[in-house]
Order: C-alpha cells, then structure tokens, then sequence
C-alpha cells in the first residue's frame, strides 16, 4: 500500500517530469487535445497552438496578425502544411456550422431515400408486368 510519503515523491516526480517535458515543448500540450480543426482560406490546416506576440493561441485569432492587422480571424499554418503556401500564417476560413450541415444532410437523404423507394416501386411495378406479359407469350406459344 502506498503511503503517504511515497504519494508525495510520486507525485512530485510526476511533476517534475511534466515540468520537464513542457520545457521541451511547450505547446504540445495546447496542441495535444484540439477542440478545433480550423482551415486557413486557402485550405491549410490551422496550427493546432501557436505562440504570437508572447501569448499562446489554439484557434484562430482576430489579434493582430503578423503585418499588424487585426479583428480578421488569422492563424498560423500546420508546420507540415507550412511549406505549400507563401508564409506561414493566412487568414482562416469561416467556422463550419456542423449542426446546419447535419441537419441539411438528413434532409437530403430522407429525400433520396423517398426518391430511391419510389424508383424501385415503378421497379417492381415493371417487373410483374413484364412476368406477366411472359406467361402470356408462353402461353400462346404452347
């Protein structure tokens, strides 16, 4: 059983440890949990945290950007995304309203599906008359 003694030096190990690793890299944990996946303008992943005038960011910003202009929402790029534009920041792209997509989504496919059902209706419908119309030749030709 752990005492309390030995919580204590677990605990500041831990500590410690996350001290040290935060040395290393500072925005990995900003950047470890993203609650968004903002795009820039031209398509590039926005950084999930980045530092910009000695504060940190994990979204867009309508701070100033780096050419000084601000209240246009702005970020710097993913740095694996960095190299496909001309710099390193862009302006973002408007956030996506997931739950306007979603619901716009169900309504096309509750259309689709209404469209699909009566599609194989007129089907099936063709399908018996074309059995029918079978019998009936072979009928005649017996």
């Amino acid at each position: 059983m752990m005492t309390c003694r030995m919580f204590s030096i677990a605990f500041s190990l831990s500590v410690l440890h996350g001290v040290v690793a935060s040395k290393q890299q500072p925005l990995e944990p900003l950047a470890k949990f993203r609650q968004t996946h903002r795009k820039t303008s031209d398509g590039r992943l926005c950084a999930g945290a980045y530092v910009h005038n000695s504060q940190a960011f994990t979204d867009c910003t309508t701070a100033a950007n780096p050419e000084g202009v601000s209240d246009r929402e702005w970020c710097y790029v993913e740095e694996q995304a960095a190299g496909a534009g001309a710099q390193k920041w862009d302006y973002c792209a408007p956030k996506i309203n997931y739950a306007d997509v979603r619901k716009r989504v169900q309504h096309a496919f509750a259309e689709k599906a209404n469209e699909i059902a009566e599609a194989i209706a007129v089907v099936q419908s063709l399908s018996k008359e074309g059995s029918t119309l079978l019998e009936e030749i072979d009928s005649q030709c017996a």
